[in-house]
């Protein structure tokens, strides 16, 4: 009994003079990468293939947050969204997940999530500027059928690779004309359809759609 009264007496003036323990730093970003489903943990993993960078979001499959993302991605697909994410070392990494050589993150809350429209193996466009290739304008992706992928190609008509794909909801920005961000790009194909050239907000890749799979006029126009 003594010596339990030691330690509480210890365990107080710690507090008194080093402060509570720290608490890990939560902040708010966004992930992206290929999603792997486990029994207890899941992760989305990021591989930068020009810079050979990795990073790992994980969470525990059947959680509220598990939940979300796997009601919404697919199994060994592409899943990109926003979340509030706590930085985890190495050493205490659940079993079987990837170490990283860019960093590990808990994904504690979900604020979105949908299936990432950058397929990376086809050279799809990327890095197009929020702040400088976008017109004024943002609308979504719309389909027929519920979950087919929308065909986004590397100019416009069907005669163009197909690069990337998205799918129904999918919010884009319509990019703009020779930098004149009140002219939305586009083109007819030699069949009179119009397309539009439009880039994805979080995977950063761009590529053409038809209009008949956009959502026209936009949602949302800025000036």
């Amino acid at each position: 009994m003594k010596f339990m009264k030691t330690i509480a007496i210890l365990a107080a003036l710690s507090t008194l003079l080093l402060g509570s323990p720290a608490i890990a730093d939560e902040y708010q970003a966004q992930f992206q990468g290929a999603l792997t489903i486990g029994k207890q943990y899941s992760y989305i993993f990021y591989f930068g293939e020009i810079t050979g960078d990795s990073v790992v979001y994980f969470f525990e499959t059947n959680s509220v947050v598990g939940k979300k993302i796997t009601s919404v991605c697919r199994n060994n697909q592409l899943c990109a969204g926003i979340a509030t994410l706590e930085q985890v070392e190495d050493s205490k990494l659940p079993q079987g997940i990837p170490e990283t050589t860019s960093g590990n993150y808990r994904i504690i809350s979900v604020l979105k999530a949908s299936p990432d429209t950058f397929n990376r193996g086809n050279g799809a466009g990327l890095g197009y500027s929020s702040s400088q290739d976008i017109s004024y304008c943002s609308t979504t992706l719309k389909s027929r059928e519920r979950d087919s992928q929308i065909n986004v190609r590397q100019g416009p008509g069907i005669n163009y690779a197909i690069q990337h794909y998205g799918y129904g909801g999918d919010m884009v920005d319509i990019l703009n004309n020779q930098g004149n961000p009140n002219q939305m790009k586009s083109a007819r194909d030699g069949e009179g359809f119009l397309w539009y050239q439009v880039g994805f907000q979080i995977s950063r890749a761009y590529g053409w759609v038809r209009e008949d799979f956009l959502t026209i006029p936009p949602i949302e126009c800025r000036n």
